[in-house]
Parts: structure tokens; C-alpha cells; sequence
């Protein structure tokens, strides 16, 4: 008996060993072809109700989901902002929170239906705007890849100092796609990814030629200047974007969460050395949206932003491949979309997938499309693309502009164009006081948020364990 357990235990070092190269964050499934997937992020497992998004989710028989972050929120009240240093944890109680998701009868009916993939944000990572010194995160990143299900040979439950970064690649011919799901928490330093991320994400690169790919990541990339987000690192950020063009990848969008709100973004003129325009779709959030933040970040006018795609209620994304027909791959294209809990469609971009192609500098601005881009950005000359544009205060004339897609978003527009004035008033005529006062009453309001919230966490934390 116990020559057998010592085989047994070889045999499963021998599959570790040889699984190295390929199963922890390789997935293929060439039989299976994509034409439509769900995503999201920011989920309150624990305050979720019988009747929740994913009872919409469900009705769009998606070939497969994916988190894009903040799946479930660990052991912290809502409004705890501010909490920047690990903690040892109640881990029974992380079970429970993780499996109260799990749990809930539509997504457990999704998961058994499709594929579940996924990265995570810093919730699931236990410290707010987490880095490579969370001291627990080994235990933190077993209980993830526990909630994805994923599989005991897969190289990252056995590997230490290792993220949860992965890669699926899905159909055959020209009807291919990869996902690729960074992990921006696990060895972020002053650096996003960390070298052995970087390292096998070039290696992807470099070995893979799918059709389009979709790279997952839980906090948006392309507006690097937002106010009171989240943002990458401008290196990191330019290395990513250097990558793609190193090796002339088309067919590539972003897709992101984390935000609080959703957005379909575009670069509208071409990035130096991709050759086309990067798009990217963000969801978030699935039980729960951040409003101010929302409020706060339409005081700019975003270059990036798709106008009237922003969208601050409970929501999802969708992506559907359209494949073309007679096997032309140009005749290809997708269509990012957002839906809302009530199932209606609130943003829709379409992407033919010529648009994802590599081209040189001359034939880009040879496209009249592509002409009719740039003056809209207000960019003189193809020389000015290769600065990076921002985030521009917005006037009253452009904040109705803006909200104005529909008469629900009149009150929203009236609201901010009123804060414009009243805070142009105070610093012209330098009534600092005033400005101090509002950010008192500011502060007293999150103050009493986060003791309401600390009420109800405590009571939810009595009942789950009673």
C-alpha cells in the first residue's frame, strides 16, 4: 500500500512538472467557437437579492463569463476607502462570502453552463489599491482560484510568488480568440505587471497570431488621468502598448472594470507603433456603482470617451463576433455593448475588424473615417496623435452636450452645470472658506456612511455565522 501512495505521489510531481509549460494559465479550446461573452465587476455577493443581474445575464446564453474584478467584496465595510494595510483575516468567513456568490441560483445556473474565467481587483486581494506587499497573499489568491473552480494541477496553486495572470484561447481558422487576464495586484510594485508577467506575456505574443484578442484587466487603461480612479502606471502603460505594436498584433481590445460606472472608450488616432485605434469596454458595476465618482469625472471631457456611452447604474458588457461570411476575415466585426440590469441595451459600439488592422502612418490618414476622427478630437495634424490626449474641464456648453442623450439625464446635467458655477464662483472671488465648509460637509457625510455601512456589516456578519 504504501509503494502505491509513493507512485501515486511521483506520478502527480511528474504531471506538476510536465504541466509547467502550459496549464496554469493556458486554456485552448479549438472545437469551441465564440460569437457572444458577458463580463462585469464590483459584486456584493453578500447583500445580493433573489433578483439580481445575473437573472438578465442568463437570458443572453453567453459562451462564456468572465470577472473582471471585484467579484466579491472581503471582510470590509463599503466606505472603508482608506484601508491600505493587510490584516489577518477571518477565513471561514471569506468562504462563506466567496460562496454566497456562488450560491446565487442565476450565476450558479451560469456557471454550470459556461466557462468562468476571470482576475481579480483589489477586493478579492484584501488591501485597497494593493501592491506586492500584502503579506497574506498567497492564502488570498487559493481562495480566488478556489471560486473559479480552478483545477489542482494548475501550476498557480502550486507556485509561489506567482499571479493569478492566465490565457484561453477559443476556436479554430480564422475564427479564433484569446483572452488574455492580467493580474495588476500580485507584484505591482512601481511597476504594473512584474517581470515574469511581462515575460510570459511577451511570450503569448510572440507564439499566438489568433484573430482578435481581448486583454482583461481590472482597472481601465486607456484614460490614465481620471479623477479619483484608479490608474496604471504611464510606464507600464506605455510598455503594454509598445507590445502589441513590437509585434504587430491586430485585433486587439482592452476590456476593464473596476471603475464604478461603464464606457466605451477609443483612442481616435493611432497610438505610435500599433497602427490603429485601441478600444476599450468597461463594466462595472453588477450590484452596486459609484455615482459620485461618475459625477466627479464628467466635470472633464474625456478624449477617450465614446460620447454617450458612460453609464452609472447596475450593468454588464457584452461582446458579440460577428465572423463575416464566405470565410473573408474582413468582413468581420464586433459590437461592444452595455446592458442594464433591465436588460437594455445603453451603449453599443460596432468594430469592423479592418479597424484592428496594422497600418502604416501614410495609409492611416489616406481613410476619410479616419480624417473625420482626428478633426473631432481637435487634433491639427497626423504629427500631434503621437502626444497623448486628456481629460479637458468641461464647459456648461459641453456638459449638456455631454448628458443630454436623453431627457432622464436632464436633472444630472442641471445638477453639474449649477456645481461648475458655484466652484468657478468660489476660487474666482477666493472665497476659501466656503470651499472648506463643503469639504467638511463632505467628510461629515462619508463619515456617517461608513458607520451605517460598519452597522449593517456587523449585523450581516452575525447572521452568516449564526
Amino acid at each position: 500500500m504504501k509503494i502505491i501512495q509513493r507512485y501515486n505521489i511521483l506520478i502527480l510531481i511528474l504531471l506538476l512538472v510536465l504541466s509547467q509549460s502550459y496549464y496554469i494559465q493556458e486554456g485552448n479550446n479549438p472545437t469551441k467557437i465564440i460569437t457572444n461573452f458577458t463580463f462585469g465587476s464590483n459584486y456584493y455577493g453578500r447583500y445580493a437579492k433573489e433578483e439580481d443581474i445575473f437573472q438578465t445575464i442568463i437570458t443572453h446564453k453567453p459562451d462564456l463569463w468572465i470577472w473582471l474584478g471585484n467579484a466579491v467584496y472581503l471582510n470590509k465595510p463599503k466606505f472603508n476607502y482608506f484601508n491600505n494595510i493587510p490584516e489577518s483575516m477571518d477565513w471561514d468567513l471569506i468562504k462563506i462570502l466567496y460562496q454566497k456568490v456562488k450560491d446565487n441560483k442565476y450565476y450558479k445556473k451560469l456557471a454550470e453552463k459556461v466557462p468562468v474565467i476571470g482576475t481579480w481587483g483589489d477586493e478579492e486581494y484584501g488591501v485597497s489599491h494593493g501592491n506586492e506587499k500584502n503579506s497574506f497573499k498567497e492564502s488570498y489568491k487559493q481562495y480566488y482560484l478556489d471560486f473559479l473552480d480552478t483545477d489542482i494541477l494548475d501550476q498557480r496553486r502550486n507556485y509561489p510568488n506567482m499571479g493569478i495572470y492566465s490565457t484561453y484561447s477559443f476556436g479554430s481558422g480564422y475564427k479564433t480568440v484569446r483572452f488574455i487576464l492580467l493580474d495588476l495586484q500580485y507584484n505591482r510594485n512601481k511597476d504594473m505587471l512584474g517581470k515574469e508577467q511581462w515575460d510570459w506575456l511577451e511570450t503569448i505574443f510572440q507564439k499566438t497570431k489568433e484573430t482578435y484578442t481581448f486583454i482583461c484587466i481590472s482597472n481601465q487603461i486607456l484614460s490614465f488621468d481620471k479623477f479619483i480612479v484608479k490608474n496604471w502606471y504611464l510606464e507600464s502603460r506605455k510598455k503594454l502598448f509598445d507590445l502589441i505594436g513590437k509585434y504587430k498584433r491586430n485585433g486587439v481590445i482592452f476590456l476593464s472594470g473596476g471603475l464604478g460606472f461603464a464606457q466605451i472608450l477609443k483612442t481616435f488616432c493611432p497610438l505610435p507603433k500599433i497602427g490603429y485605434n485601441l478600444y476599450e469596454c468597461t463594466s462595472s458595476g453588477l450590484s452596486h456603482t459609484n455615482k459620485f465618482t461618475s459625477f466627479l469625472n464628467n466635470l472633464y471631457k474625456n478624449d477617450y470617451l465614446i460620447d454617450g456611452t458612460n453609464f452609472d447604474r447596475f450593468n454588464f458588457g457584452q461582446v458579440k463576433i460577428n465572423w463575416g461570411q464566405d470565410n473573408n476575415i474582413n468582413n468581420s466585426y464586433v459590437e461592444l455593448e452595455i446592458y442594464d440590469k433591465n436588460d437594455n441595451s445603453v451603449s453599443n459600439v460596432r468594430v469592423n475588424y479592418t479597424e484592428l488592422v496594422y497600418q502604416g502612418r501614410e495609409n492611416y490618414y489616406l481613410d476619410q473615417n479616419n480624417i473625420k476622427n482626428i478633426r473631432y478630437m481637435n487634433i491639427k495634424n497626423g504629427t500631434s496623435c503621437e502626444i497623448e490626449i486628456h481629460h479637458r474641464i468641461r464647459n456648461i456648453k459641453m456638459i449638456f452636450k455631454y448628458y443630454l442623450t436623453s431627457l432622464s439625464q436632464l436633472p444630472i446635467a442641471i445638477i453639474t452645470s449649477v456645481f461648475i458655477i458655484i466652484l468657478g464662483e468660489i476660487i474666482t472671488k477666493g472665497k476659501i472658506f466656503i470651499f472648506l465648509l463643503i469639504l467638511i460637509g463632505s467628510f461629515g457625510i462619508y463619515c456617517i456612511s461608513y458607520i451605517i455601512d460598519i452597522f449593517n456589516y456587523n449585523n450581516f456578519v452575525r447572521k452568516i455565522k449564526s
